[in-house]
């Protein structure tokens, strides 16, 4: 638990990100922190219980979280340690989908206007990682004594690419493996994984997988209120429709818009 992660989620007001009523020390000078309460189940358990991609519904997740993170970006605050473990989704039967996606652990978070001026006291030593290997930008990997916006991106990029696909776009053994694929190979092609995904969604994600932090995008354009509509282009045929009759994702309205929600076959991982 730390103050840096109070901090940083007071300095953004946003549906997205979970709510931190109050924090401090006790006497004892043990560290606490008051947090809204959320009852719901992480995107991670999301993704393992699909057993493969989400279809539509990762879109509209990955909008979510991209607009919850570009209003942080605008604060100048870089999360760093994005992945589906620190997402959790809890239904909002008042939005599209009835779900909303809430980002926590901000715990490594950087606040960028306080580290323009690197010191040895703000700035991330270089040779230190941060994050979370299978989720890692490049220049985490490396230990970049500078890592900006644009790490969060890349973390995005990962996400969604699982999210659609059903698994990463880097798999290996051990994390070195993993580190070495961020660095040096280039992600299996989305569109060729996913047969029928339009090539608008696949070619956004893999610039947001770029390995060079200035060829990604900004987080506004995966958060751009148009971009879900990119699900409808989605084309069926290796797809299998849910039914009227099944039983709905929890924290899912059976609504019509639920009831095209699309799944992959189960993908080796």
């Amino acid at each position: 638990m730390k103050p840096n992660e109070a901090r940083a989620v007071n300095m953004v007001q946003h549906s997205g990100l979970v709510g931190i009523f109050e924090f401090g020390q006790t006497p004892e000078g043990d560290a606490y922190m008051v947090m809204e309460f959320l009852e719901g189940e992480s995107l991670r358990d999301r993704i393992q219980r699909a057993g493969g991609g989400l279809g539509p519904v990762a879109l509209r997740l990955g909008r979510q979280i991209a607009s919850a993170l570009a209003a942080a970006h605008q604060k100048e605050i870089v999360h760093r340690d994005l992945k589906p473990d620190n997402v959790i989704l809890v239904p909002e039967p008042e939005i599209q989908g009835g779900v909303r996606a809430k980002i926590l652990d901000f715990g490594i978070a950087k606040i960028s206007a306080e580290s323009q001026v690197p010191t040895a006291a703000n700035r991330t030593r270089t040779g230190m990682m941060m994050g979370t290997p299978a989720y890692m930008a490049p220049e985490q990997c490396r230990g970049a004594g500078v890592v900006d916006k644009k790490a969060d991106v890349y973390s995005l990029g990962v996400m969604l690419f699982e999210m659609i696909s059903g698994r990463r776009p880097f798999i290996a053994e051990g994390h070195g493996d993993v580190i070495g694929m961020h660095l040096f190979v280039e992600p299996p092609a989305l569109g060729s994984l996913m047969p029928g995904l339009a090539n608008e969604v696949a070619s956004l994600v893999h610039r947001m997988l770029a390995k060079q932090p200035q060829a990604r995008p900004s987080m506004a354009e995966p958060s751009a209120p148009a971009w879900p509509s990119g699900w409808r282009a989605l084309r069926a045929s290796p797809w299998m429709t849910y039914s009227a009759g099944s039983t709905p994702l929890r924290g899912l309205a059976p609504t019509a818009d639920a009831r095209q929600i699309i799944r992959p076959p189960t993908l080796a991982r």
